[in-house]
């Protein structure tokens, strides 16, 4: 039964599976967000700070001096293809975990 289980989801997560664009995207880096802020996410030390966006991106920052330290991209296309609405940071500030809109396997 567990084996089924685990097959009928792996089919249903295949079944929304599409190909990827092939087509390259002109993104400028801005060394902050371009559209609309959804979430933030902080680490317990309170050291890191995750922002995530309606731009695609999920960006890292240094919470004592505000200094960005890294961005995370996502595929992108359409118009809501790749929006990230939420995103956190473990405990120890290690994993950042964003959620937002796709249908790719990335």
């Amino acid at each position: 039964m567990r084996k089924f289980f685990a097959l009928a989801i792996g089919l249903l997560a295949a079944a929304g599976l599409g190909a990827q664009t092939t087509q390259p995207i002109l993104r400028l880096e801005t060394g902050m967000h371009a559209a609309a802020g959804k979430a933030l996410g902080i680490d317990a030390a309170g050291k890191y700070l995750l922002t995530t966006s309606d731009d695609r991106t999920a960006r890292l920052w240094d919470a004592a001096t505000g200094r960005q330290l890294r961005v995370f991209r996502v595929p992108a296309e359409g118009s809501t293809e790749g929006k990230l609405y939420a995103g956190t940071l473990s405990a120890d500030g290690r994993l950042a975990i964003v959620g937002g809109q796709t249908g790719y396997a990335w």
